[in-house]
């Protein structure tokens, strides 16, 4: 199933495969693609971002709601009207989609159905 969202400077898309949980996911952060990442949306799913813009971290995770979300924990650097600029926090649960006809329980490993 792809997905696909943006939240302020950071666009995320991709798709998720409902039986296994598998991810594939591309992130960009200003327009600057990152590349394409693997993970699992019942596991932990962060990228750390250590960028000269942009530092903290941005995570995707599954609800037992089925809910996809896009969690950011950032510090974004904004320029001011006379040059000077500093760190601003930026903390968001971005909803991105419902994932329908995954299990209820999306804490479970795929591993877990023997």
């Amino acid at each position: 199933m792809p997905f696909s969202s943006s939240a302020g400077i950071f666009a995320v898309s991709g798709s998720i495969n409902t039986a296994t949980l598998e991810m594939d996911v591309v992130l960009e952060v200003y327009g600057m693609n990152l590349g394409s990442l693997h993970g699992y949306a019942n596991r932990p799913f962060k990228i750390d971002l250590d960028l000269s813009m942009v530092k903290g971290s941005v995570g995707l995770r599954l609800t037992g709601l089925d809910e996809l979300l896009l969690d950011i924990d950032t510090k974004v650097f904004q320029v001011a009207d006379d040059g000077s600029g500093k760190f601003i926090e930026y903390k968001k649960a971005h909803f991105i989609q419902d994932i329908p006809d995954v299990r209820c329980a999306p804490w479970l490993s795929p591993s877990s159905d023997n």
